[in-house]
């Protein structure tokens, strides 16, 4: 691939990705090179006990791949549902190109 073939890439929009759960439909993002990077650094620095939580206020967004929730939403998401929470890490981990892990 060349130099202006790889840059096109670049400019494109990210479809978020389905997930479905007995919940209904939710949606986790697909992310730039740049954005996994900033992902990975604040999941390190979360608290063992706060990283899956950490994790979902970056994964979770809306249909058109908006982030919906923040470090101020990290305590309601600790509580949210493991039939949502690993499904929804699962697509993520697949959709960004990584090993699955729930």
């Amino acid at each position: 691939m060349d130099k202006a073939a790889i840059l096109d890439l670049c400019a494109k929009p990210l479809e978020p990705v389905k997930v479905e759960t007995p919940h209904g439909t939710f949606h986790v993002a697909k992310m730039t090179a740049g954005q996994l990077s900033r992902f990975f650094a604040e999941v390190n620095e979360a608290p063992d006990s706060k990283s899956k939580a950490v994790e979902l206020s970056h994964i979770l967004v809306n249909e058109f791949g908006v982030r919906m929730f923040g470090p101020e939403d990290v305590t309601a998401l600790d509580s949210l549902p493991a039939e949502i929470a690993s499904p929804c890490s699962v697509a993520f981990r697949t959709a960004n190109g990584m090993t699955p892990k729930g």
